[in-house]
């Protein structure tokens, strides 16, 4: 019995030996650049938040504000984000809102700028995942700077998936700060 064991031993431990010399050591991690890969920086309700993509010598700083809504109930935590950014200086800028995944489709996203503003931009679905679902439209110029002005609250609107409208406030408390702080970048 016992030389069955040790010949079983034997026979298992060989191969775990010649796994072991025959493995590579793994190639050195890249080096860390001294420029953070993630920054953000708050302005009111609104946050600036920037990350490097990319080789280090090569690397984009790609940008955008965000505005996380809260829910009203507590401890809810966000319902839902509001983004404006472009992927380069040259492209127009966007506006993407991600929501929670239970929608109406076919539908849009109605973003307006406020009660009495009657600006309103629709932005059409792109993809739901199980984090949620998102919306987003292309922003003119002459939009991009009458957000810098807005103070009275705007709005998400949307349809639900039992078919009930939602409105979700949009404050713009610190929004001019952020879009001048990203027109810097």
């Amino acid at each position: 019995m016992l030389r069955r064991t040790a010949a079983l031993f034997a026979a298992l431990l060989v191969p775990v030996v010649a796994l072991a010399v025959e493995q590579k050591p793994a190639a050195a991690p890249p080096p860390v650049s001294s420029e953070p890969r993630v920054t953000t920086a708050s302005y009111g309700d609104w946050l600036l938040r920037c990350q490097r993509v990319g080789e280090t010598e090569k690397a984009v700083r790609i940008c955008e504000v965000v505005l996380t809504i809260q829910s009203n109930v507590q401890q809810q935590g966000p319902i839902a984000e509001l983004a404006f950014g472009r992927l380069s200086k040259t492209d127009p800028f966007r506006v993407t809102a991600h929501l929670p995944t239970n929608i109406a489709l076919p539908s849009v996203v109605k973003f307006s700028f406020g009660e009495k503003d009657p600006r309103q931009l629709d932005l059409a679905w792109r993809s739901c995942a199980p984090v949620g679902c998102f919306a987003d439209g292309a922003l003119g110029e002459l939009q991009w700077r009458a957000l810098h002005g807005l103070t009275e609250p705007g709005a998400l609107e949307f349809t639900d998936a039992v078919g009930r409208p939602v409105k979700l406030p949009v404050s713009f408390r610190g929004l001019a700060q952020a879009m001048d702080a990203l027109a810097k970048e």
